[in-house]
């Protein structure tokens, strides 16, 4: 039988496990792994000093040279300290990315096949 001290404990308990949330913060980043420079169309970039969520926000083209790296966005939710891939399964990349070339232009896809989770960024690598 439960004794009133082992009711309490597991009150406590189970208050404590309840209200253990986070604001979980991910990004979103680009590295080019070619020996060239890529060019780089990315749609809602944020272009202030503000903080990526509450900034300005403009479609920008970038550069990047060989093994260069940038992070295109950021995304936010409130979880456990532990659930940060949550939000990678949720959405896994920036979707609109494109890759500009001398007469091509390729839209990059915004999917696991893409986007690879690695310790809480997800990464998109340009070959």
């Amino acid at each position: 039988m439960f004794k009133m001290k082992d009711f309490w404990i597991l009150l406590i308990l189970a208050l404590t496990l309840a209200s253990c949330d986070a604001m979980l913060h991910m990004t979103y980043a680009v590295k080019n792994k070619s020996l060239n420079e890529v060019k780089l169309f990315v749609p809602n970039f944020p272009v202030d000093s503000l903080p990526h969520m509450f900034g300005q926000r403009k479609d920008t083209i970038f550069t990047l040279k060989p093994n260069e790296e940038i992070i295109v966005g950021i995304d936010s939710k409130i979880d456990f300290p532990w659930g940060r891939k949550n939000i990678y399964r949720n959405r896994p990349g920036i979707c609109g990315i494109k890759r500009i070339s001398k007469d091509i232009i390729t839209t990059l896809g915004c999917s696991e096949k893409e986007w690879k989770y690695k310790k809480g960024q997800s990464w998109l690598k340009l070959e």
